[in-house]
């Protein structure tokens, strides 16, 4: 499966990433390399997770959390491709990235 990240999504996992390991050295690093551990989960099983329940549009977006950090990875599905649209803070501004698309 092709998967492509928005800019906005990719800044906002730089700015996470950074802001991480500001607070302790390492911190950031791990922060990415679980990113990376949910980008292999959704490349192989994109269609299995979770729909976001909050979205009407007739969209198929849907999300992983990372573990060990409270952030969640917002995706939509295409028959070809998955696009990110948010990396997002689970407890921070709901839904601010809806009016992205990846088409």
């Amino acid at each position: 499966m092709i998967v492509r990240i928005l800019h906005e999504a990719e800044n906002e996992l730089l700015v996470a990433a950074a802001w991480y390991e500001d607070q302790e050295a390492g911190v950031g690093q791990r922060f990415l390399g679980t990113y990376e551990t949910a980008l292999g989960s959704i490349r192989e099983r994109a269609e299995s997770a979770s729909h976001l329940e909050d979205v009407q549009s007739g969209r198929d977006i849907r999300r992983v959390r990372l573990r060990r950090f409270p952030y969640i990875v917002v995706y939509e599905l295409f028959s070809e491709e998955v696009v990110i649209l948010a990396v997002a803070h689970i407890r921070q501004r709901p839904a601010y990235w809806i009016g992205r698309r990846g088409d």
